[in-house]
């Protein structure tokens, strides 16, 4: 289903609540995003499964948090402005504590269609 604009409410009743709740209980992500409604709307439903979550709007900020706490996971917007996803996650694996770190690539396009890779 292609939702024309992000509208969070709507977009929780679409989930799948017949899954084990808190699955993400004590687990730490970190959540990178230029976009604001796509931000909130990811933050929210990590929240709703139990997770902590850090949410930031840039790579620059994304380091920085990174260096105050290591988070569990890593997902991060790929088209971001200035310096995008892979570049994000080759700096934070490039440091001793981001080494293994896992890591997932989110990609919108135009059309409202969501891609997720995993970042080798």
């Amino acid at each position: 289903m292609i939702v024309p604009y992000l509208d969070a409410n709507r977009c929780i009743n679409l989930i799948d609540r017949s899954v084990q709740p808190n699955r993400f209980s004590g687990v730490k992500v970190l959540v990178v995003d230029d976009e604001p409604d796509s931000l909130n709307i990811l933050t929210l439903v990590l929240e709703q499964e139990g997770a902590e979550v850090r949410s930031v709007t840039s790579a620059a900020e994304a380091l920085e948090a990174f260096s105050k706490s290591t988070p569990d996971l890593i997902i991060s917007d790929i088209g971001m402005p200035e310096t995008d996803g892979y570049s994000l996650i080759t700096q934070i694996r490039a440091l001793r504590k981001g080494k293994d770190l896992p890591a997932i690539g989110r990609e919108a396009n135009p059309l409202g269609h969501l891609r997720l890779m995993r970042v080798k």
